[in-house]
């Protein structure tokens, strides 16, 4: 087979392009958490679509402008690794303003002592089981009240502690110390003695009354109690939930705006990145477009080889410690910019792209010109294509919080399911390589096939019903691991949708404007769509949880799937003929879709 060598250093840089971001893109929300911006995280992941769709289009329009595809795109790949690496110096927010709240312990009192006593409702072990590294003693102080479950209990405890019947009449609040070392672990139950316990008087002026090792003569249990210590280890120990900063709140933190303003450049450039990596594709294959997807899949195969890479590497390096080490992730995508960089550099093009207006750059989709304003209005008011626009702003809002949220999902479930889930980075890795290399791959190369046997409507309704079905899945999922197999329905929700898009603005459209309507359904399903998916999937992932989101999201879906298809269908029966989903031409191709070969299928970013 004859190679053609000025198409190397193109495959090279989808390669390592796509390679340099795996290490990081799909780490930043989880990044972002770990520095303490939770709250901002939604915001963020909300702002950044719409700065990629404005980078795209400036660094398009000026890359025309100028004919300096190639100097743009050098310089857009040294602004995207500048702003991925120097994130790597974000300072955290401190841990002082996450807030503690009162965890749920009950009272023991027994002729031997007093005893905090907290039901774990997973067992502590290794790193997380913070009694067990005390290796002297240690004392610990708590505020403690208590509603009694029955009144006859408080009482007896009243009277075996000498409080007055005053001051115990519906609850009993008082500071105690305990001392950690001499504290006991059985199964899930641990009991933490009281050396001393200071009672709340009711009176501000009575003096409070203060015990050294309480104790009763009979077992009193006082169930409904809350503590708050000021120990934050021992705090986690008893399972007490931590609020961290709410947006208002980390927008006064200037670590939030460093890492906004490093996340946008970042995010607009690689944007950039991507349109003009395409466009200087397309100017290299020429009359050949049909050939792309043999260009564009070294992109995914860089993507999903080193995404499993960076997992293993910083579950490595951060072995049992709580918070992950994302060191080797910076370090290797800023190694594998610099080398995608000297690559681009070896790029060779040939004559200037024919100018706007020019019939055969039209027909290759490579510009659009103003004219194409009146014809796209006139398809917008055609309820079929009003509707497919719908569709993919529904796919796009389901894309966003995947790419958002997922790997916080799999987190908090791995977190449920056992304690010390050290290889958590590579189990997310692997999902994503999973995702590339059994999902994408093979429904790209089938896509041209599926849609040329059951047209638009059909592939859209099975795209939209299956990003449901696997959104519930994901909402009763308990191991982990079980996470790996519903990967796959990538190729579904991603690898045929995009084809569908992509394909869909040759379909519909009068010859000359495929552009300028690929161009509105891009910004539907990357742009808005999955700007409302970070906000909304936010929202709900923080208030609610992320298996609750989820769960939310996937039922919309399905019922979004099943009215978008009866709504066609409808629409079939009154306006027959009416913007036609029959495919008729592949994209970048002039080839009719029958002929084009299977591997040549477009294969779409990865964000």
């Amino acid at each position: 087979m004859k190679i053609n060598a000025n198409l190397v250093p193109q495959k090279a840089h989808y390669f390592l392009i796509f390679a340099a971001t795996a290490p990081m893109l799909p780490f930043l929300p989880l990044f972002g958490r770990q520095l303490g911006l939770q709250g901002g995280i939604t915001l963020t992941y909300t702002v950044l679509p719409f700065a990629g769709v404005l980078a795209k289009l400036l660094a398009g329009g000026i890359a025309d402008a100028r004919n300096s595809h190639k100097k743009i795109l050098i310089l857009s790949l040294a602004i995207t690794a500048l702003g991925l690496f120097s994130l790597y110096f974000t300072p955290s927010i401190p841990k002082s303003v996450i807030e503690i709240k009162n965890t749920n312990i009950s009272v023991d009192c027994s002729a031997t002592g007093s005893y905090i006593r907290h039901h774990h409702h997973q067992t502590p072990c290794g790193r997380e089981d913070y009694l067990a590294t005390i290796s002297g003693h240690k004392n610990a102080s708590c505020y403690i009240k208590c509603s009694p479950n029955s009144t006859d209990v408080l009482h007896e405890m009243c009277k075996a502690w000498k409080v007055s019947d005053q001051q115990c009449i519906e609850s009993i609040s008082f500071s105690s110390v305990e001392d950690l070392f001499l504290a006991e672990r059985v199964e899930s139950e641990s009991y933490i003695p009281i050396i001393e316990a200071t009672i709340d008087t009711l009176n501000s002026s009575s003096v409070n009354s203060s015990l050294s090792h309480p104790h009763c003569t009979t077992t009193l249990r006082l169930h409904q109690c809350q503590g708050l210590c000021d120990d934050s280890k021992l705090m986690a120990y008893l399972d007490a939930p931590e609020e961290p900063p709410t947006l208002s709140e980390v927008l006064h933190y200037p670590q939030f705006w460093m890492f906004l303003c490093l996340m946008l450049i970042a995010w607009s450039s690689f944007a950039s990145v991507v349109t003009l990596s395409d466009t200087i594709c397309f100017m290299l294959l020429r009359d050949y477009g049909g050939q792309y997807g043999q260009q564009r899949v070294w992109g995914a195969i860089g993507w999903g080889t080193f995404v499993v890479l960076a997992g293993a590497l910083i579950d490595t390096v951060s072995g049992d410690a709580v918070e992950k080490d994302y060191t080797p992730a910076f370090l290797l995508t800023l190694a594998l910019f610099i080398l995608d960089i000297v690559t681009v550099t070896r790029i060779k093009l040939g004559q200037p792209a024919a100018p706007c207006g020019d019939q055969r750059s039209k027909r290759l989709a490579l510009c659009s010109c103003m004219h194409n304003g009146p014809a796209v209005l006139h398809l917008l008011g055609q309820p079929k294509v009003l509707l497919f626009v719908l569709s993919c702003i529904v796919v796009g809002a389901s894309t966003g919080a995947l790419w958002t949220y997922q790997l916080m999902l799999v987190e908090e479930v791995a977190a449920a399911w056992t304690c010390g889930f050290r290889w958590i980075k590579l189990l997310d890795g692997l999902m994503l390589g999973v995702q590339c290399f059994l999902g994408e791959l093979p429904f790209f190369m089938l896509a041209g096939r599926i849609l040329k046997k059951l047209g638009h409507v059909t592939c859209m309704t099975v795209v939209v019903v299956t990003f449901g079905l696997r959104f519930i899945l994901y909402s009763v999922v308990q191991n982990p691991w079980l996470f790996l197999p519903i990967e796959v329905l990538q190729g579904l929700t991603f690898g045929l949708f995009y084809t569908t898009m992509a394909t869909y603005a040759s379909v519909v459209t009068v010859p000359g404007a495929e552009a300028t309507v690929q161009a509105l359904l891009g910004a539907s399903f990357e742009g808005l769509g999955v700007a409302i998916g970070g906000l909304v999937g936010g929202v709900l992932f923080f208030q609610y949880s992320g298996q609750t989101m989820y769960f939310a999201f996937g039922l919309f879906n399905v019922i979004f799937g099943v009215l978008f298809a009866l709504l066609n269908y409808l629409l079939q029966k009154c306006q027959p003929g009416s913007a036609d989903y029959s495919p008729r031409h592949p994209v970048s191709s002039t080839e009719p879709i029958a002929d084009m070969d299977e591997a040549d299928a477009p294969l779409a970013l990865h964000s």
